[in-house]
């Protein structure tokens, strides 16, 4: 049982349930956790000025004691203590910022630590884009050895091409007999922007990025195809102060590995991929509110930090192409299980003001499943052969969940975590519509007599939407170029 000062807390308890959020709510129960330990453990009492030396008592203190920046963190939790006592003309007031309630409330948001929501989001994001992208590049190599593209048929320098295994090829040498390259090898760019209105447990924020996948592909025979995507990605989240009581940056970087098979018997198909990716955050985070009282200083300062965070994820498809003169439809399923393991950080006070937390590991499961079709069309103008197509996807999340995520103060004597900062509940189900081009832009050609053929040049460019994602606006585009060595 912690012994605190008489009633020196009793009306900020009071006020615990009655602010306008969760999240309000749950920074006053670690304030005021925080406070009766430090008056309990650290030997820091109510109405102390200065770093103790002696305790309330007059004897000299025995083991901890309230100083450096225990004694300045104690500050901080007493003062948000003090003016929530000040709200119910119940306890201690010495200390008061003076606010209102809507006042405190805003004070405790600056306190909270909801801004580490966004890591997960962003985890699950860079996810999405990287199975975009192999999704991409499996749809090329499917197209390509299904023959799809096997009855166009263009005119270039005089001579006629037919596309086969995705490569405009000589019309003197598309004979069954001829022997194509095995070995692709591909690069794509990716960016995307997007928009995340506040909620009451999360905030508002902007975000952009950008990603590059390169990668080699392996044509066993005409059913097995086999390959690696490696990835590198660069995204920046901006939280929106005019739209949150929030100020502050996420910047994230990462790579990824990408290994996948595929199997194919007529126009059936079947894909897998085992992928792992290696994120990095690194975080400012800003406490900034007034305080109304002269005698007790305005808090505004940032604290910093950085973290490790690991993804592991299985991506299973299956699909069936349908062909009817140049047009094309393929419905599709994939199935997408994800781990993410968030590393338990330390922010650092630029300002030394004890704000800056310890913040504990995450650990976010998330299944889900995707039902879609693609619709394509095949014409051929002169020196290529050109495919625009529009996809749509349904997906729905099986098993992610909100989460709550675990913090203490640094300076607190306790290792107990005060701070259970709850997220939003994850949609069940939202869309995504692409709308692109794929084309072949060279064909393949022997450089030696009797030589396999290769140099083949293809290219795609997409743009997506995603739809009815709750609080969130997300568009993002994709193009990328393939060539057989």
């Amino acid at each position: 049982m912690f012994v605190v000062s008489a009633n020196a807390h009793a009306g900020l308890a009071q006020l615990l349930g009655s602010f306008s959020n969760e999240l309000e709510n749950r920074s006053a129960s670690a304030a005021l956790r925080t406070y009766e330990g430090l008056i309990a453990n650290a030997g820091c009492f109510d109405s102390m000025r200065a770093p103790a030396v002696v305790g309330a008592n007059g004897n000299v203190t025995v083991g901890p004691t309230c100083t450096g920046q225990t004694y300045q963190l104690f500050k901080n939790v007493r003062a948000i203590v003090h003016t929530g006592n000040d709200l119910t003309n119940d306890g201690a007031t010495q200390f008061s910022l003076g606010l209102d309630k809507r006042g405190l409330g805003f004070a405790l948001r600056w306190d909270a630590a909801e801004e580490y929501s966004v890591q997960g989001s962003l985890s699950s994001d860079y996810l999405r884009e990287q199975m975009f992208s192999l999704s991409s590049r499996l749809t090329a190599l499917r197209l390509g050895s299904q023959g799809f593209y096997s009855h166009a048929q263009a005119n270039y320098s005089g001579q006629s091409y037919y596309a086969v295994q995705d490569s405009l090829v000589s019309g003197g040498g598309a004979g069954d007999d001829e022997v194509y390259s095995a070995w692709g090898g591909f690069l794509n760019y990716s960016g995307g922007r997007g928009t995340k209105a506040p909620t009451d447990l999360e905030d508002a924020f902007d975000f952009e990025g950008n990603q590059i996948n390169a990668g080699i592909d392996y044509r066993i025979n005409d059913a097995w195809i086999v390959g690696a995507t490696f990835g590198l990605i660069d995204r920046r989240v901006d939280f929106d102060s005019s739209k949150s009581i929030v100020s502050g940056k996420v910047d994230a970087s990462g790579v990824s590995v990408f290994p996948f098979a595929m199997y194919q018997f007529e126009n059936f198909y079947v894909n897998a991929s085992l992928g792992y990716q290696k994120l990095k955050f690194d975080s400012v985070r800003a406490i900034r509110y007034p305080s109304l009282n002269p005698d007790i200083p305005s808090p505004n300062t940032e604290t910093v930090a950085a973290v490790d965070a690991q993804n592991t994820s299985l991506f299973l498809g299956a699909g069936y192409n349908l062909s009817y003169k140049k047009f094309s439809l393929e419905p599709f399923i994939h199935l997408n299980g994800t781990t993410t393991n968030i590393d338990q950080f330390v922010e650092r006070d630029v300002k030394q003001a004890a704000f800056d937390l310890v913040v504990a590991d995450q650990k976010i499961n998330a299944a889900n499943a995707t039902l879609g079709a693609t619709l394509r069309y095949t014409f051929t103008p002169t020196a290529a052969v050109i495919t625009p197509y529009i996809t749509y996807e349904l997906v729905t999340q099986k098993e992610d969940q909100a989460r709550t995520i675990a913090a203490r103060y640094v300076n607190s004597v306790s290792q107990v975590n005060t701070f259970g900062v709850p997220t939003d509940l994850p949609d069940d189900e939202y869309s995504i519509n692409t709308f692109g081009v794929s084309a072949v832009l060279r064909g393949a050609h022997q450089k030696v007599a009797d030589g396999v053929l290769a140099g083949g040049l293809q290219a795609f460019f997409q743009y997506k939407v995603l739809k009815d994602l709750n609080n969130y606006e997300i568009d993002m585009f994709e193009f990328g170029v393939r060539y057989e060595f």
